[in-house]
């Protein structure tokens, strides 16, 4: 059985080239997670379609702007998750993701090996808030962007 993930927050190593992802756990202990491009990549473009999904191809160009700036305006500021200490049993290099969707959401289970490393579930509100943060993230450390789909990037352009 995965560490449900309580609380995270993204963070940009340049030192490691990776984003990493520091987390609350239940018990309130704390874990981090070093995404690889190769595994945000992966993410961005099942979670993007996934989005894409919740309007008609009609609507797509109007709406996903809109439902994204909504989003990121309903995040509140939050103090960061700050992990002091994690050891070897509390970081991981996740080399897989299984993505789980439902009506309320979407679950992350990450994967080292055939280890069940830790398990984040997101709302729709949190899923759109994940992604514009991961994105955020993705400019500052320089990474290709072709994955990337234009209605993330037009919300991007209001926030700048």
């Amino acid at each position: 059985m995965s560490i449900k993930l309580k609380k995270v927050t993204l963070r940009y190593s340049e030192r490691e080239d990776r984003i990493g992802m520091f987390a609350e756990l239940d018990e309130g202990d704390g874990m981090v997670i070093w995404l690889t491009l190769r595994i945000c990549r992966l993410l961005v473009n099942s979670l993007c379609k996934r989005v894409e999904q919740e309007v008609s191809p009609a609507q797509r160009d109007l709406e996903l702007p809109f439902r994204q700036q909504k989003a990121e305006w309903q995040l509140r500021p939050a103090k960061p998750v700050v992990v002091e200490h994690a050891g070897a049993q509390h970081t991981a290099v996740p080399d897989s993701i299984k993505v789980s969707y439902s009506a309320q959401g979407v679950s992350l289970v990450f994967f080292a090996g055939n280890l069940h490393v830790a398990m984040l579930a997101l709302t729709q509100t949190e899923l759109r808030q994940w992604l514009s943060m991961l994105y955020r993230l993705f400019r500052k450390a320089k990474w290709p962007m072709d994955g990337w789909p234009a209605w993330i990037s037009q919300a991007g352009d209001c926030r700048n």
